[in-house]
């Protein structure tokens, strides 16, 4: 796995606060990137970022060899498995927002 450059930290995505929490200091596959949650909004993201043409490369050329779901796996199962993750979510969600993303990736539960 390739660790690319960072550029500076930069500000919230959302609402561009400075202030951030640290959840992890390596994501999945032992990527050594800081995981922050921002204390304003709540949006989770890394920071610093990888450099823009670095990201690019990464999608481009390493994307696939650690995020591609497993060809015999049907998108049926990827259904059923949103369904299953939408009902666990209800007891933690209010009626009145609205969910960005999920990442529920490619495994299955």
């Amino acid at each position: 796995m390739m660790n690319y450059k960072l550029v500076v930290e930069s500000k919230c995505d959302i609402c561009e606060s400075e202030e951030f929490q640290t959840l992890s200091n390596k994501v999945q596959f032992n990527m050594t990137y800081r995981v922050v949650i921002c204390k304003d909004c709540g949006l989770v993201q890394i920071n610093p970022k990888p450099e823009l043409n670095e990201l690019s490369n990464f999608y481009v050329n390493e994307y696939d060899k650690y995020y591609s779901a497993p060809r015999n796996i049907g998108t049926n199962i990827f259904k059923e498995r949103g369904y299953k993750i939408a009902e666990f979510s209800k007891e933690f969600l209010r009626n009145d927002i609205n969910i960005l993303e999920i990442g529920s990736g490619g495994a299955v539960i």
